[in-house]
């Protein structure tokens, strides 16, 4: 296994009682001049079940412009400059 395989980063979102859930969030990330978007999905495989984690590959690049949140309720959170190579613990809005 190579040593440098480059740079992350990751966000894992919380679900609180009586609060929207996280499945469906989307995530738009930007930085070194480009975009990357995921949505939040679970059991979207044959007797599997995903976290409420996503995850991005950055290569080489070294910091994130910044991240763009949309719950499935519409509600929106801009994180400027998040730190790479780390996850970030999101909570539903208002919490």
């Amino acid at each position: 296994m190579e040593d440098d395989a480059g740079n992350w980063i990751g966000f894992r979102f919380c679900e609180a009682g009586g609060a929207s859930s996280p499945v469906g969030v989307t995530v738009s990330l930007h930085f070194a001049g480009h975009s990357l978007i995921r949505q939040l999905v679970t059991g979207d495989s044959y007797r599997s079940q995903s976290a409420n984690t996503l995850h991005f590959g950055l290569d080489s690049a070294t910091e994130v412009d910044h991240a763009e949140i949309v719950w499935p309720n519409g509600d929106q959170l801009l994180l400027k400059q998040p730190k790479v190579n780390q996850y970030h613990l999101i909570s539903p809005p208002g919490k």
